[in-house]
C-alpha cells in the first residue's frame, strides 16, 4: 500500500467553461483518458461514516483500490495496485477484492455481517496540466447513472497557498464558487434519486 496526503479543491463547471478552459491551457484532446470508478460501502453505510470513500479505479494503464479517509485538512489517499488479473475478475463480477490488504483499514468490516458491495459507478474523461510547481490542474467530464457534468479540480501540497490559488483562479477566469460535492456523493444521490423515481 501507499499512502500520500492529497490536497485538493473543487468546482463545478459549464460545458462553456470547460471548453474555455481546455482552450486556454491548450489542452488538446490526446492529453484525455478515460477512468471508471466502482465505489463501495457496506448496507449499514460504514465507510460513508467515517467520512471516507472505498473506490476500484479501472484505466488503461494501470487499475487500483484506493481508500480515502479525512485529515484536518485534506485527506489520507491509501492506494493498492489491482493486477490485471483481479482487475478481469472485478469486470466479471463487480464484487469487492476479499484479498485486498486495504481492508486491514476498516476494522468495522471484522465485526459487521454484510459485506462491501457496489453503491455507485461513474466514468470520466479526465485532463491534467501542472500549472505550477505545487498546482496541479484537473479537468473532469463525467457520466454517472444518466447525468454528465463537468468539473475542474486544482491539486496542491499547501492547504492555504493552494486555497488562495484556487480563489485567484476562479476570478482569473470568471467562474462562480460552486458548492460541489465529491464525485462519490453526486453519484450516489443520482443513482437513489433514480430508485426513488423508479418506485413512484
Amino acid at each position: 500500500m501507499e499512502e500520500t496526503i492529497e490536497v485538493e479543491f473543487k468546482n463545478l463547471l459549464t460545458e462553456a467553461e470547460f471548453l474555455k478552459l481546455k482552450a486556454y491551457y491548450d489542452i488538446s484532446e490526446e492529453l484525455f483518458f478515460t477512468q471508471e470508478n466502482y465505489y463501495f460501502d457496506t448496507t449499514r453505510r460504514e465507510v460513508q461514516k467515517m467520512g471516507a470513500a472505498l473506490r476500484i479505479r479501472l484505466k488503461s494503464n494501470a487499475n487500483e483500490i484506493t481508500l480515502k479517509t479525512p485529515l484536518e485538512e485534506g485527506l489520507l489517499e491509501t492506494t493498492e495496485p489491482l493486477s490485471l488479473q483481479q482487475a478481469d475478475t472485478f469486470k466479471a463480477d463487480k464484487k469487492f477484492p476479499t484479498s485486498s490488504t486495504i481492508l486491514t483499514k476498516l476494522p468495522f468490516l471484522k465485526s459487521v455481517e454484510d459485506p462491501l458491495y457496489l453503491i455507485a459507478s461513474l466514468k470520466t474523461r479526465r485532463a491534467e496540466k501542472q500549472l505550477t510547481k505545487d498546482v496541479l490542474l484537473v479537468l473532469d467530464e463525467s457520466w454517472y447513472h444518466g447525468k454528465h457534468d463537468f468539473e475542474l479540480e486544482l491539486e496542491t501540497s499547501d492547504f492555504l497557498e493552494g486555497k488562495q490559488f484556487f480563489i485567484d483562479f476562479l476570478t482569473q477566469h470568471q467562474i462562480p464558487t460552486r458548492k460541489t460535492e465529491n464525485k462519490i456523493l453526486r453519484a450516489i444521490k443520482t443513482q437513489q434519486n433514480e430508485m426513488h423515481r423508479a418506485q413512484e
